[in-house]
């Protein structure tokens, strides 16, 4: 028996058929883009850059944070635009209200600004929701670039009470506001600004005279620092006589050498931990080298004891200028002069800076018992860590300035009756906010 087929009809049915077909698809493609955003929404990244002008600081490893204990908080709506508002439909947020913010001081340093990083931002489910929040200052002085925070050295100083930062979650408008605590101000405990014309024998003491093995005959000698009468004291390099006891001719002998200077505090200044910072205009000659520098604990001693840790003493090389490279080295030195351990990466080389432009440039280092800070014209260039540097150094140490000739600087060029100085300007010292009795021998 044959059915007849009514083609009519079967085409009204063919296209019922796929009209309910279509409709499961769409529901089923809209089922899962819902969940595929619902499980995204805590990921959701909202970028903000409020102030470009902002210096940018490399991340330190060592940090305190503050909680909501320490600052005060509002959490408001704020009303959002269309275009948000569209967005968030039918969303169910995962937190009511931001419970607490997290941050640290980045860099603290005497007379500067202070800059801040936060860290986390935390919901009241405690998750973390940094990722989606932004901050804000309606103050203009307060510079803001992502999630670091400048506050003018100047502004502080006017102010004196915290800066107010907002931080608002960019999806539902809600804001939290953070009191931010400034740091304490660093003690000055040792200033010499080199005037006059006469070197203050109560701050500094000439090397003795002896010999440099750099690769040169080079003698540290007394008549190469001296204060030129324009606020500043000189470290030279010259090539001169020196006269030695020939111990094969058992008499004095004048021989050619080359001449530099040098001075320090020891016996006369010390200090554990500080921060110690001299504005230098370096030397622009090969075949010499100047530094700034200190000499901690018993990194001198004869019979140091080689235990593979900075703690018992160390040597901080603020920085040491090596002309023909372009660059200058900032390192730590333990375990005695002859068989140290040098605190690398790249051996603290510094290039980026320019600092042999024939001006004065500030190099500084911030010594505390978490970490060594390096810096140059303020610009943070290494942060060394307990870890990476076998511990932080926990004795006093004494400064030094000098000059030194040795094939390291490269080929020596200076002829007779010719010379290259190395300026300072000034050296400043200051010990820790709070830390209490100051290491002091006079």
């Amino acid at each position: 028996m044959k059915l007849k087929i009514n083609k009519p009809i079967c085409l009204i049915l063919c296209g019922i058929l796929l009209c309910c077909t279509t409709a499961c698809k769409k529901s089923s493609v809209s089922s899962v883009v819902e969940v595929v955003v619902s499980e995204t929404h805590e990921q959701s990244t909202v970028s903000s850059n409020t102030s470009s002008d902002a210096s940018s600081i490399p991340e330190p490893e060592i940090s305190s944070a503050v909680s909501s204990d320490n600052v005060s908080s509002t959490v408001s709506d704020v009303t959002s635009s269309e275009d948000t508002e569209s967005n968030l439909t039918g969303y169910e947020f995962f937190f009511d209200h931001i419970e607490s913010v997290e941050y640290f001081c980045v860099k603290n340093i005497p007379q500067s600004d202070m800059v801040y990083a936060v860290t986390e931002i935390i919901a009241d489910t405690s998750e973390d929701i940094s990722i989606g929040c932004m901050l804000y200052s309606s103050d203009p002085n307060i510079k803001i670039n992502k999630k670091t925070v400048t506050v003018p050295y100047e502004y502080k100083q006017q102010q004196q009470k915290p800066a107010i930062i907002t931080v608002r979650y960019s999806l539902t408008g809600q804001s939290y506001d953070l009191l931010l605590e400034y740091e304490e101000d660093w003690p000055m405990i040792f200033e010499d600004e080199f005037e006059g014309d006469t070197m203050d024998t109560t701050k500094w003491d000439h090397r003795p005279e002896w010999l440099r093995k750099k690769g040169y005959v080079n003698y540290f000698s007394k008549q190469m620092t001296f204060l030129d009468g324009e606020g500043h004291l000189v470290s030279r390099a010259a090539p001169g006589k020196k006269v030695i006891w020939d111990y094969s001719e058992n008499k004095q002998k004048e021989i050619d050498a080359y001449l530099s200077g040098a001075v320090s505090t020891k016996d006369l200044f010390t200090s554990t931990y500080g921060y110690y910072e001299a504005s230098v205009k370096l030397h622009h000659q090969t075949g010499m080298w100047g530094a700034f520098w200190l000499i901690c604990g018993d990194m001198d001693k004869s019979d140091v004891v080689s235990d593979g840790s900075s703690e018992n003493g160390c040597e901080i090389d603020v920085f040491e200028s090596i002309y023909p490279m372009g660059g200058v080295c900032q390192n730590l030195h333990w375990d005695g002069f002859t068989g140290h351990t040098v605190s690398a990466p790249s051996n603290g080389y510094v290039t980026y800076i320019d600092t042999y432009d024939n001006e004065f440039h500030k190099f500084a280092i911030s010594w505390t018992p978490n970490e060594y800070v390096f810096l140059i014209d303020g610009i943070v260039t290494r942060r060394i860590n307990a870890k990476t540097a076998s511990g932080i150094c926990n004795q006093p140490g004494y400064m030094l300035i000098t000059t030194e000739c040795g094939t390291w600087g490269g080929k020596w060029v200076l002829g007779e009756g010719e010379y290259s100085d190395m300026l300072v300007d000034y050296v400043r010292v200051y010990t820790l906010p709070n830390k209490g009795e100051i290491e002091n021998e006079n």
